[in-house]
């Protein structure tokens, strides 16, 4: 993984990453960070340490509070034994280790991998659980001898790397935003003004119009200029809105949230904590400054979820960035990065967040979301929306999964009203991609608050070009 994508996997805002220890190394991604101060929290603090030094270099996490977020880099690779033994060491001072990564390109600032933290408090299975994230399997090699090695290799390598990396700022600076560049010359853009739906009920204000600038090739920037927010996915949206409106509190979790739509809208619509997960680097970036530009501030993750916490392989579709996955094979992929994997269960737990509605898009790996957020279906019953693609793996197993928490079905076909089915098939159009995972069935109140958005999303106008 780059030093930059780990970091950027780390702030779920903008401005979260502050540097905090040893002098700042002369490293791109780190260009920029602030020094940390302790009086202004939360951050997430960013430090480099040396193996050799352990434990005493381990002082600088001393003063992490409760819950607070931490990035050790640190000049060993996960796997070897200094690392187990560092993990150890995390454990017996109350410091979970969430994500442990190799870093591609630091070697020249002695950076050979990254460590995710998070203060959790010393508890049995910690140091296990810690543990498992340093863990592979087979034969311990010569790590001294492979890790000078290495080091020679990455950093004889890495004037190509500097080069690679200039050459991807200037396609970030096409397909993402980022602090102080400047947008490459002729890039095709969409620069929309997009309306908000009037929202039903007495006294309830209209939002202003979103603006939106992202890339032309954009599916969502795309469908928002064909059609507007009262044509992206109609029926799902009416309900999403619907039941934003009428159940429990908690919060709403935007899960594979490309530009988050979704995420604005229930900002601009309720006082709800919203939660944005988005492990492409790029989209991340356009979904930030979206929030940003119109004033709708949420944590966006930068992370996949999934089944167990790790580093898998994301695939990026040749086609639509709304095609990106983690299913290897499910589109046609021209390039291929890491990303952090982490449980819904997980992250409940250490965050404290609880999702009342739950919306899930991650390109046939929903089964995998949904099975790494047993206990927080079990115990706090969010209503989910989810996309089932016809003839995908989750089509098989979705229904008998969400069977066991006695769930309910609802295909979000255009029906008025919609239709209880036992079965979960994916729509072979293409037209109506999406269920609804129902804790209860659906209340009157619910179904005439959906009906209510529908009329309201129907006479929303389209989009205006700037």
């Amino acid at each position: 993984m780059l030093l930059r994508d780990l970091l950027m996997s780390q702030a779920a805002h903008a401005g979260d990453l502050a540097w905090a220890g040893s002098p700042l190394p002369g490293h791109a991604a780190l260009a920029g960070l602030r020094a940390a101060d302790p009086s202004e929290r939360p951050v997430v603090r960013v430090s480099a340490i040396r193996t050799a030094e352990l434990p005493a270099a381990l002082s600088v996490l001393d003063d992490l509070a409760e819950k607070e977020r931490a990035v050790l880099l640190i000049d060993a690779l996960p796997a070897e034994p200094v690392s187990r033994e560092l993990a150890v060491e995390l454990a017996e001072r109350g410091v979970e280790l969430l994500h442990a990564v190799e870093i591609d390109d630091a070697a020249s600032v002695r950076v050979l991998a990254g460590l995710s933290l998070q203060r959790s408090g010393a508890g049995a299975g910690l140091a296990a659980a810690n543990l498992a994230a340093v863990t592979v399997d087979g034969s311990s090699p010569d790590w001294a001898r492979l890790r000078a090695v290495l080091a020679r290799a990455l950093a004889g390598h890495e004037s190509c790397a500097e080069t690679l990396a200039a050459v991807r700022a200037e396609l970030d600076a096409v397909t993402a935003p980022s602090g102080g560049a400047r947008p490459v010359q002729g890039t095709d853009r969409l620069r929309l003004e997009v309306p908000a739906p009037v929202p039903p009920g007495d006294g309830r204000h209209q939002p202003p119009a979103l603006r939106v600038e992202v890339p032309a090739t954009s599916m969502v920037g795309r469908t928002l200029d064909r059609a507007g927010i009262g044509g992206y996915e109609p029926t799902t949206m009416a309900w999403f809105l619907a039941l934003c409106d009428t159940v429990q509190p908690g919060a709403v979790w935007d899960v594979g949230a490309n530009l988050g739509l979704y995420s604005l809208l229930a900002r601009a619509y309720t006082d709800r904590e919203v939660v944005a997960f988005e492990p492409t680097p790029e989209v991340a970036g356009w979904a930030r400054q979206l929030s940003a530009v119109n004033g709708l501030d949420y944590p966006l993750e930068q992370v996949a979820a999934g089944e167990v916490p790790g580093v898998a392989t994301f695939y990026l579709s040749e086609k639509s960035d709304a095609s990106n996955s983690l299913a290897k094979g499910f589109r046609d992929s021209k390039r291929q990065l890491d990303v952090l994997v982490e449980p819904l269960d997980r992250y409940l737990r250490r965050t404290g967040s609880v999702p009342a509605v739950l919306k899930i898009d991650t390109e046939t790996t929903e089964h995998y979301v949904l099975r790494g957020a047993r206990e927080v279906v079990a115990r706090h019953r969010p209503w989910i929306f989810c996309e089932v693609l016809a003839d995908q793996a989750p089509e098989q197993v979705l229904a008998a999964l969400m069977s066991r928490f006695g769930y309910h079905f609802f295909h979000l076909n255009g029906a008025d009203p919609l239709a209880e089915t036992d079965v979960v098939v994916g729509d072979p159009t293409l037209q109506y991609m999406n269920y609804l995972f129902a804790p209860r069935p659906l209340e009157p109140r619910m179904i005439d608050a959906a009906r209510a958005w529908q009329a309201a999303l129907e006479a929303t106008p389209k989009a205006i070009r700037r």
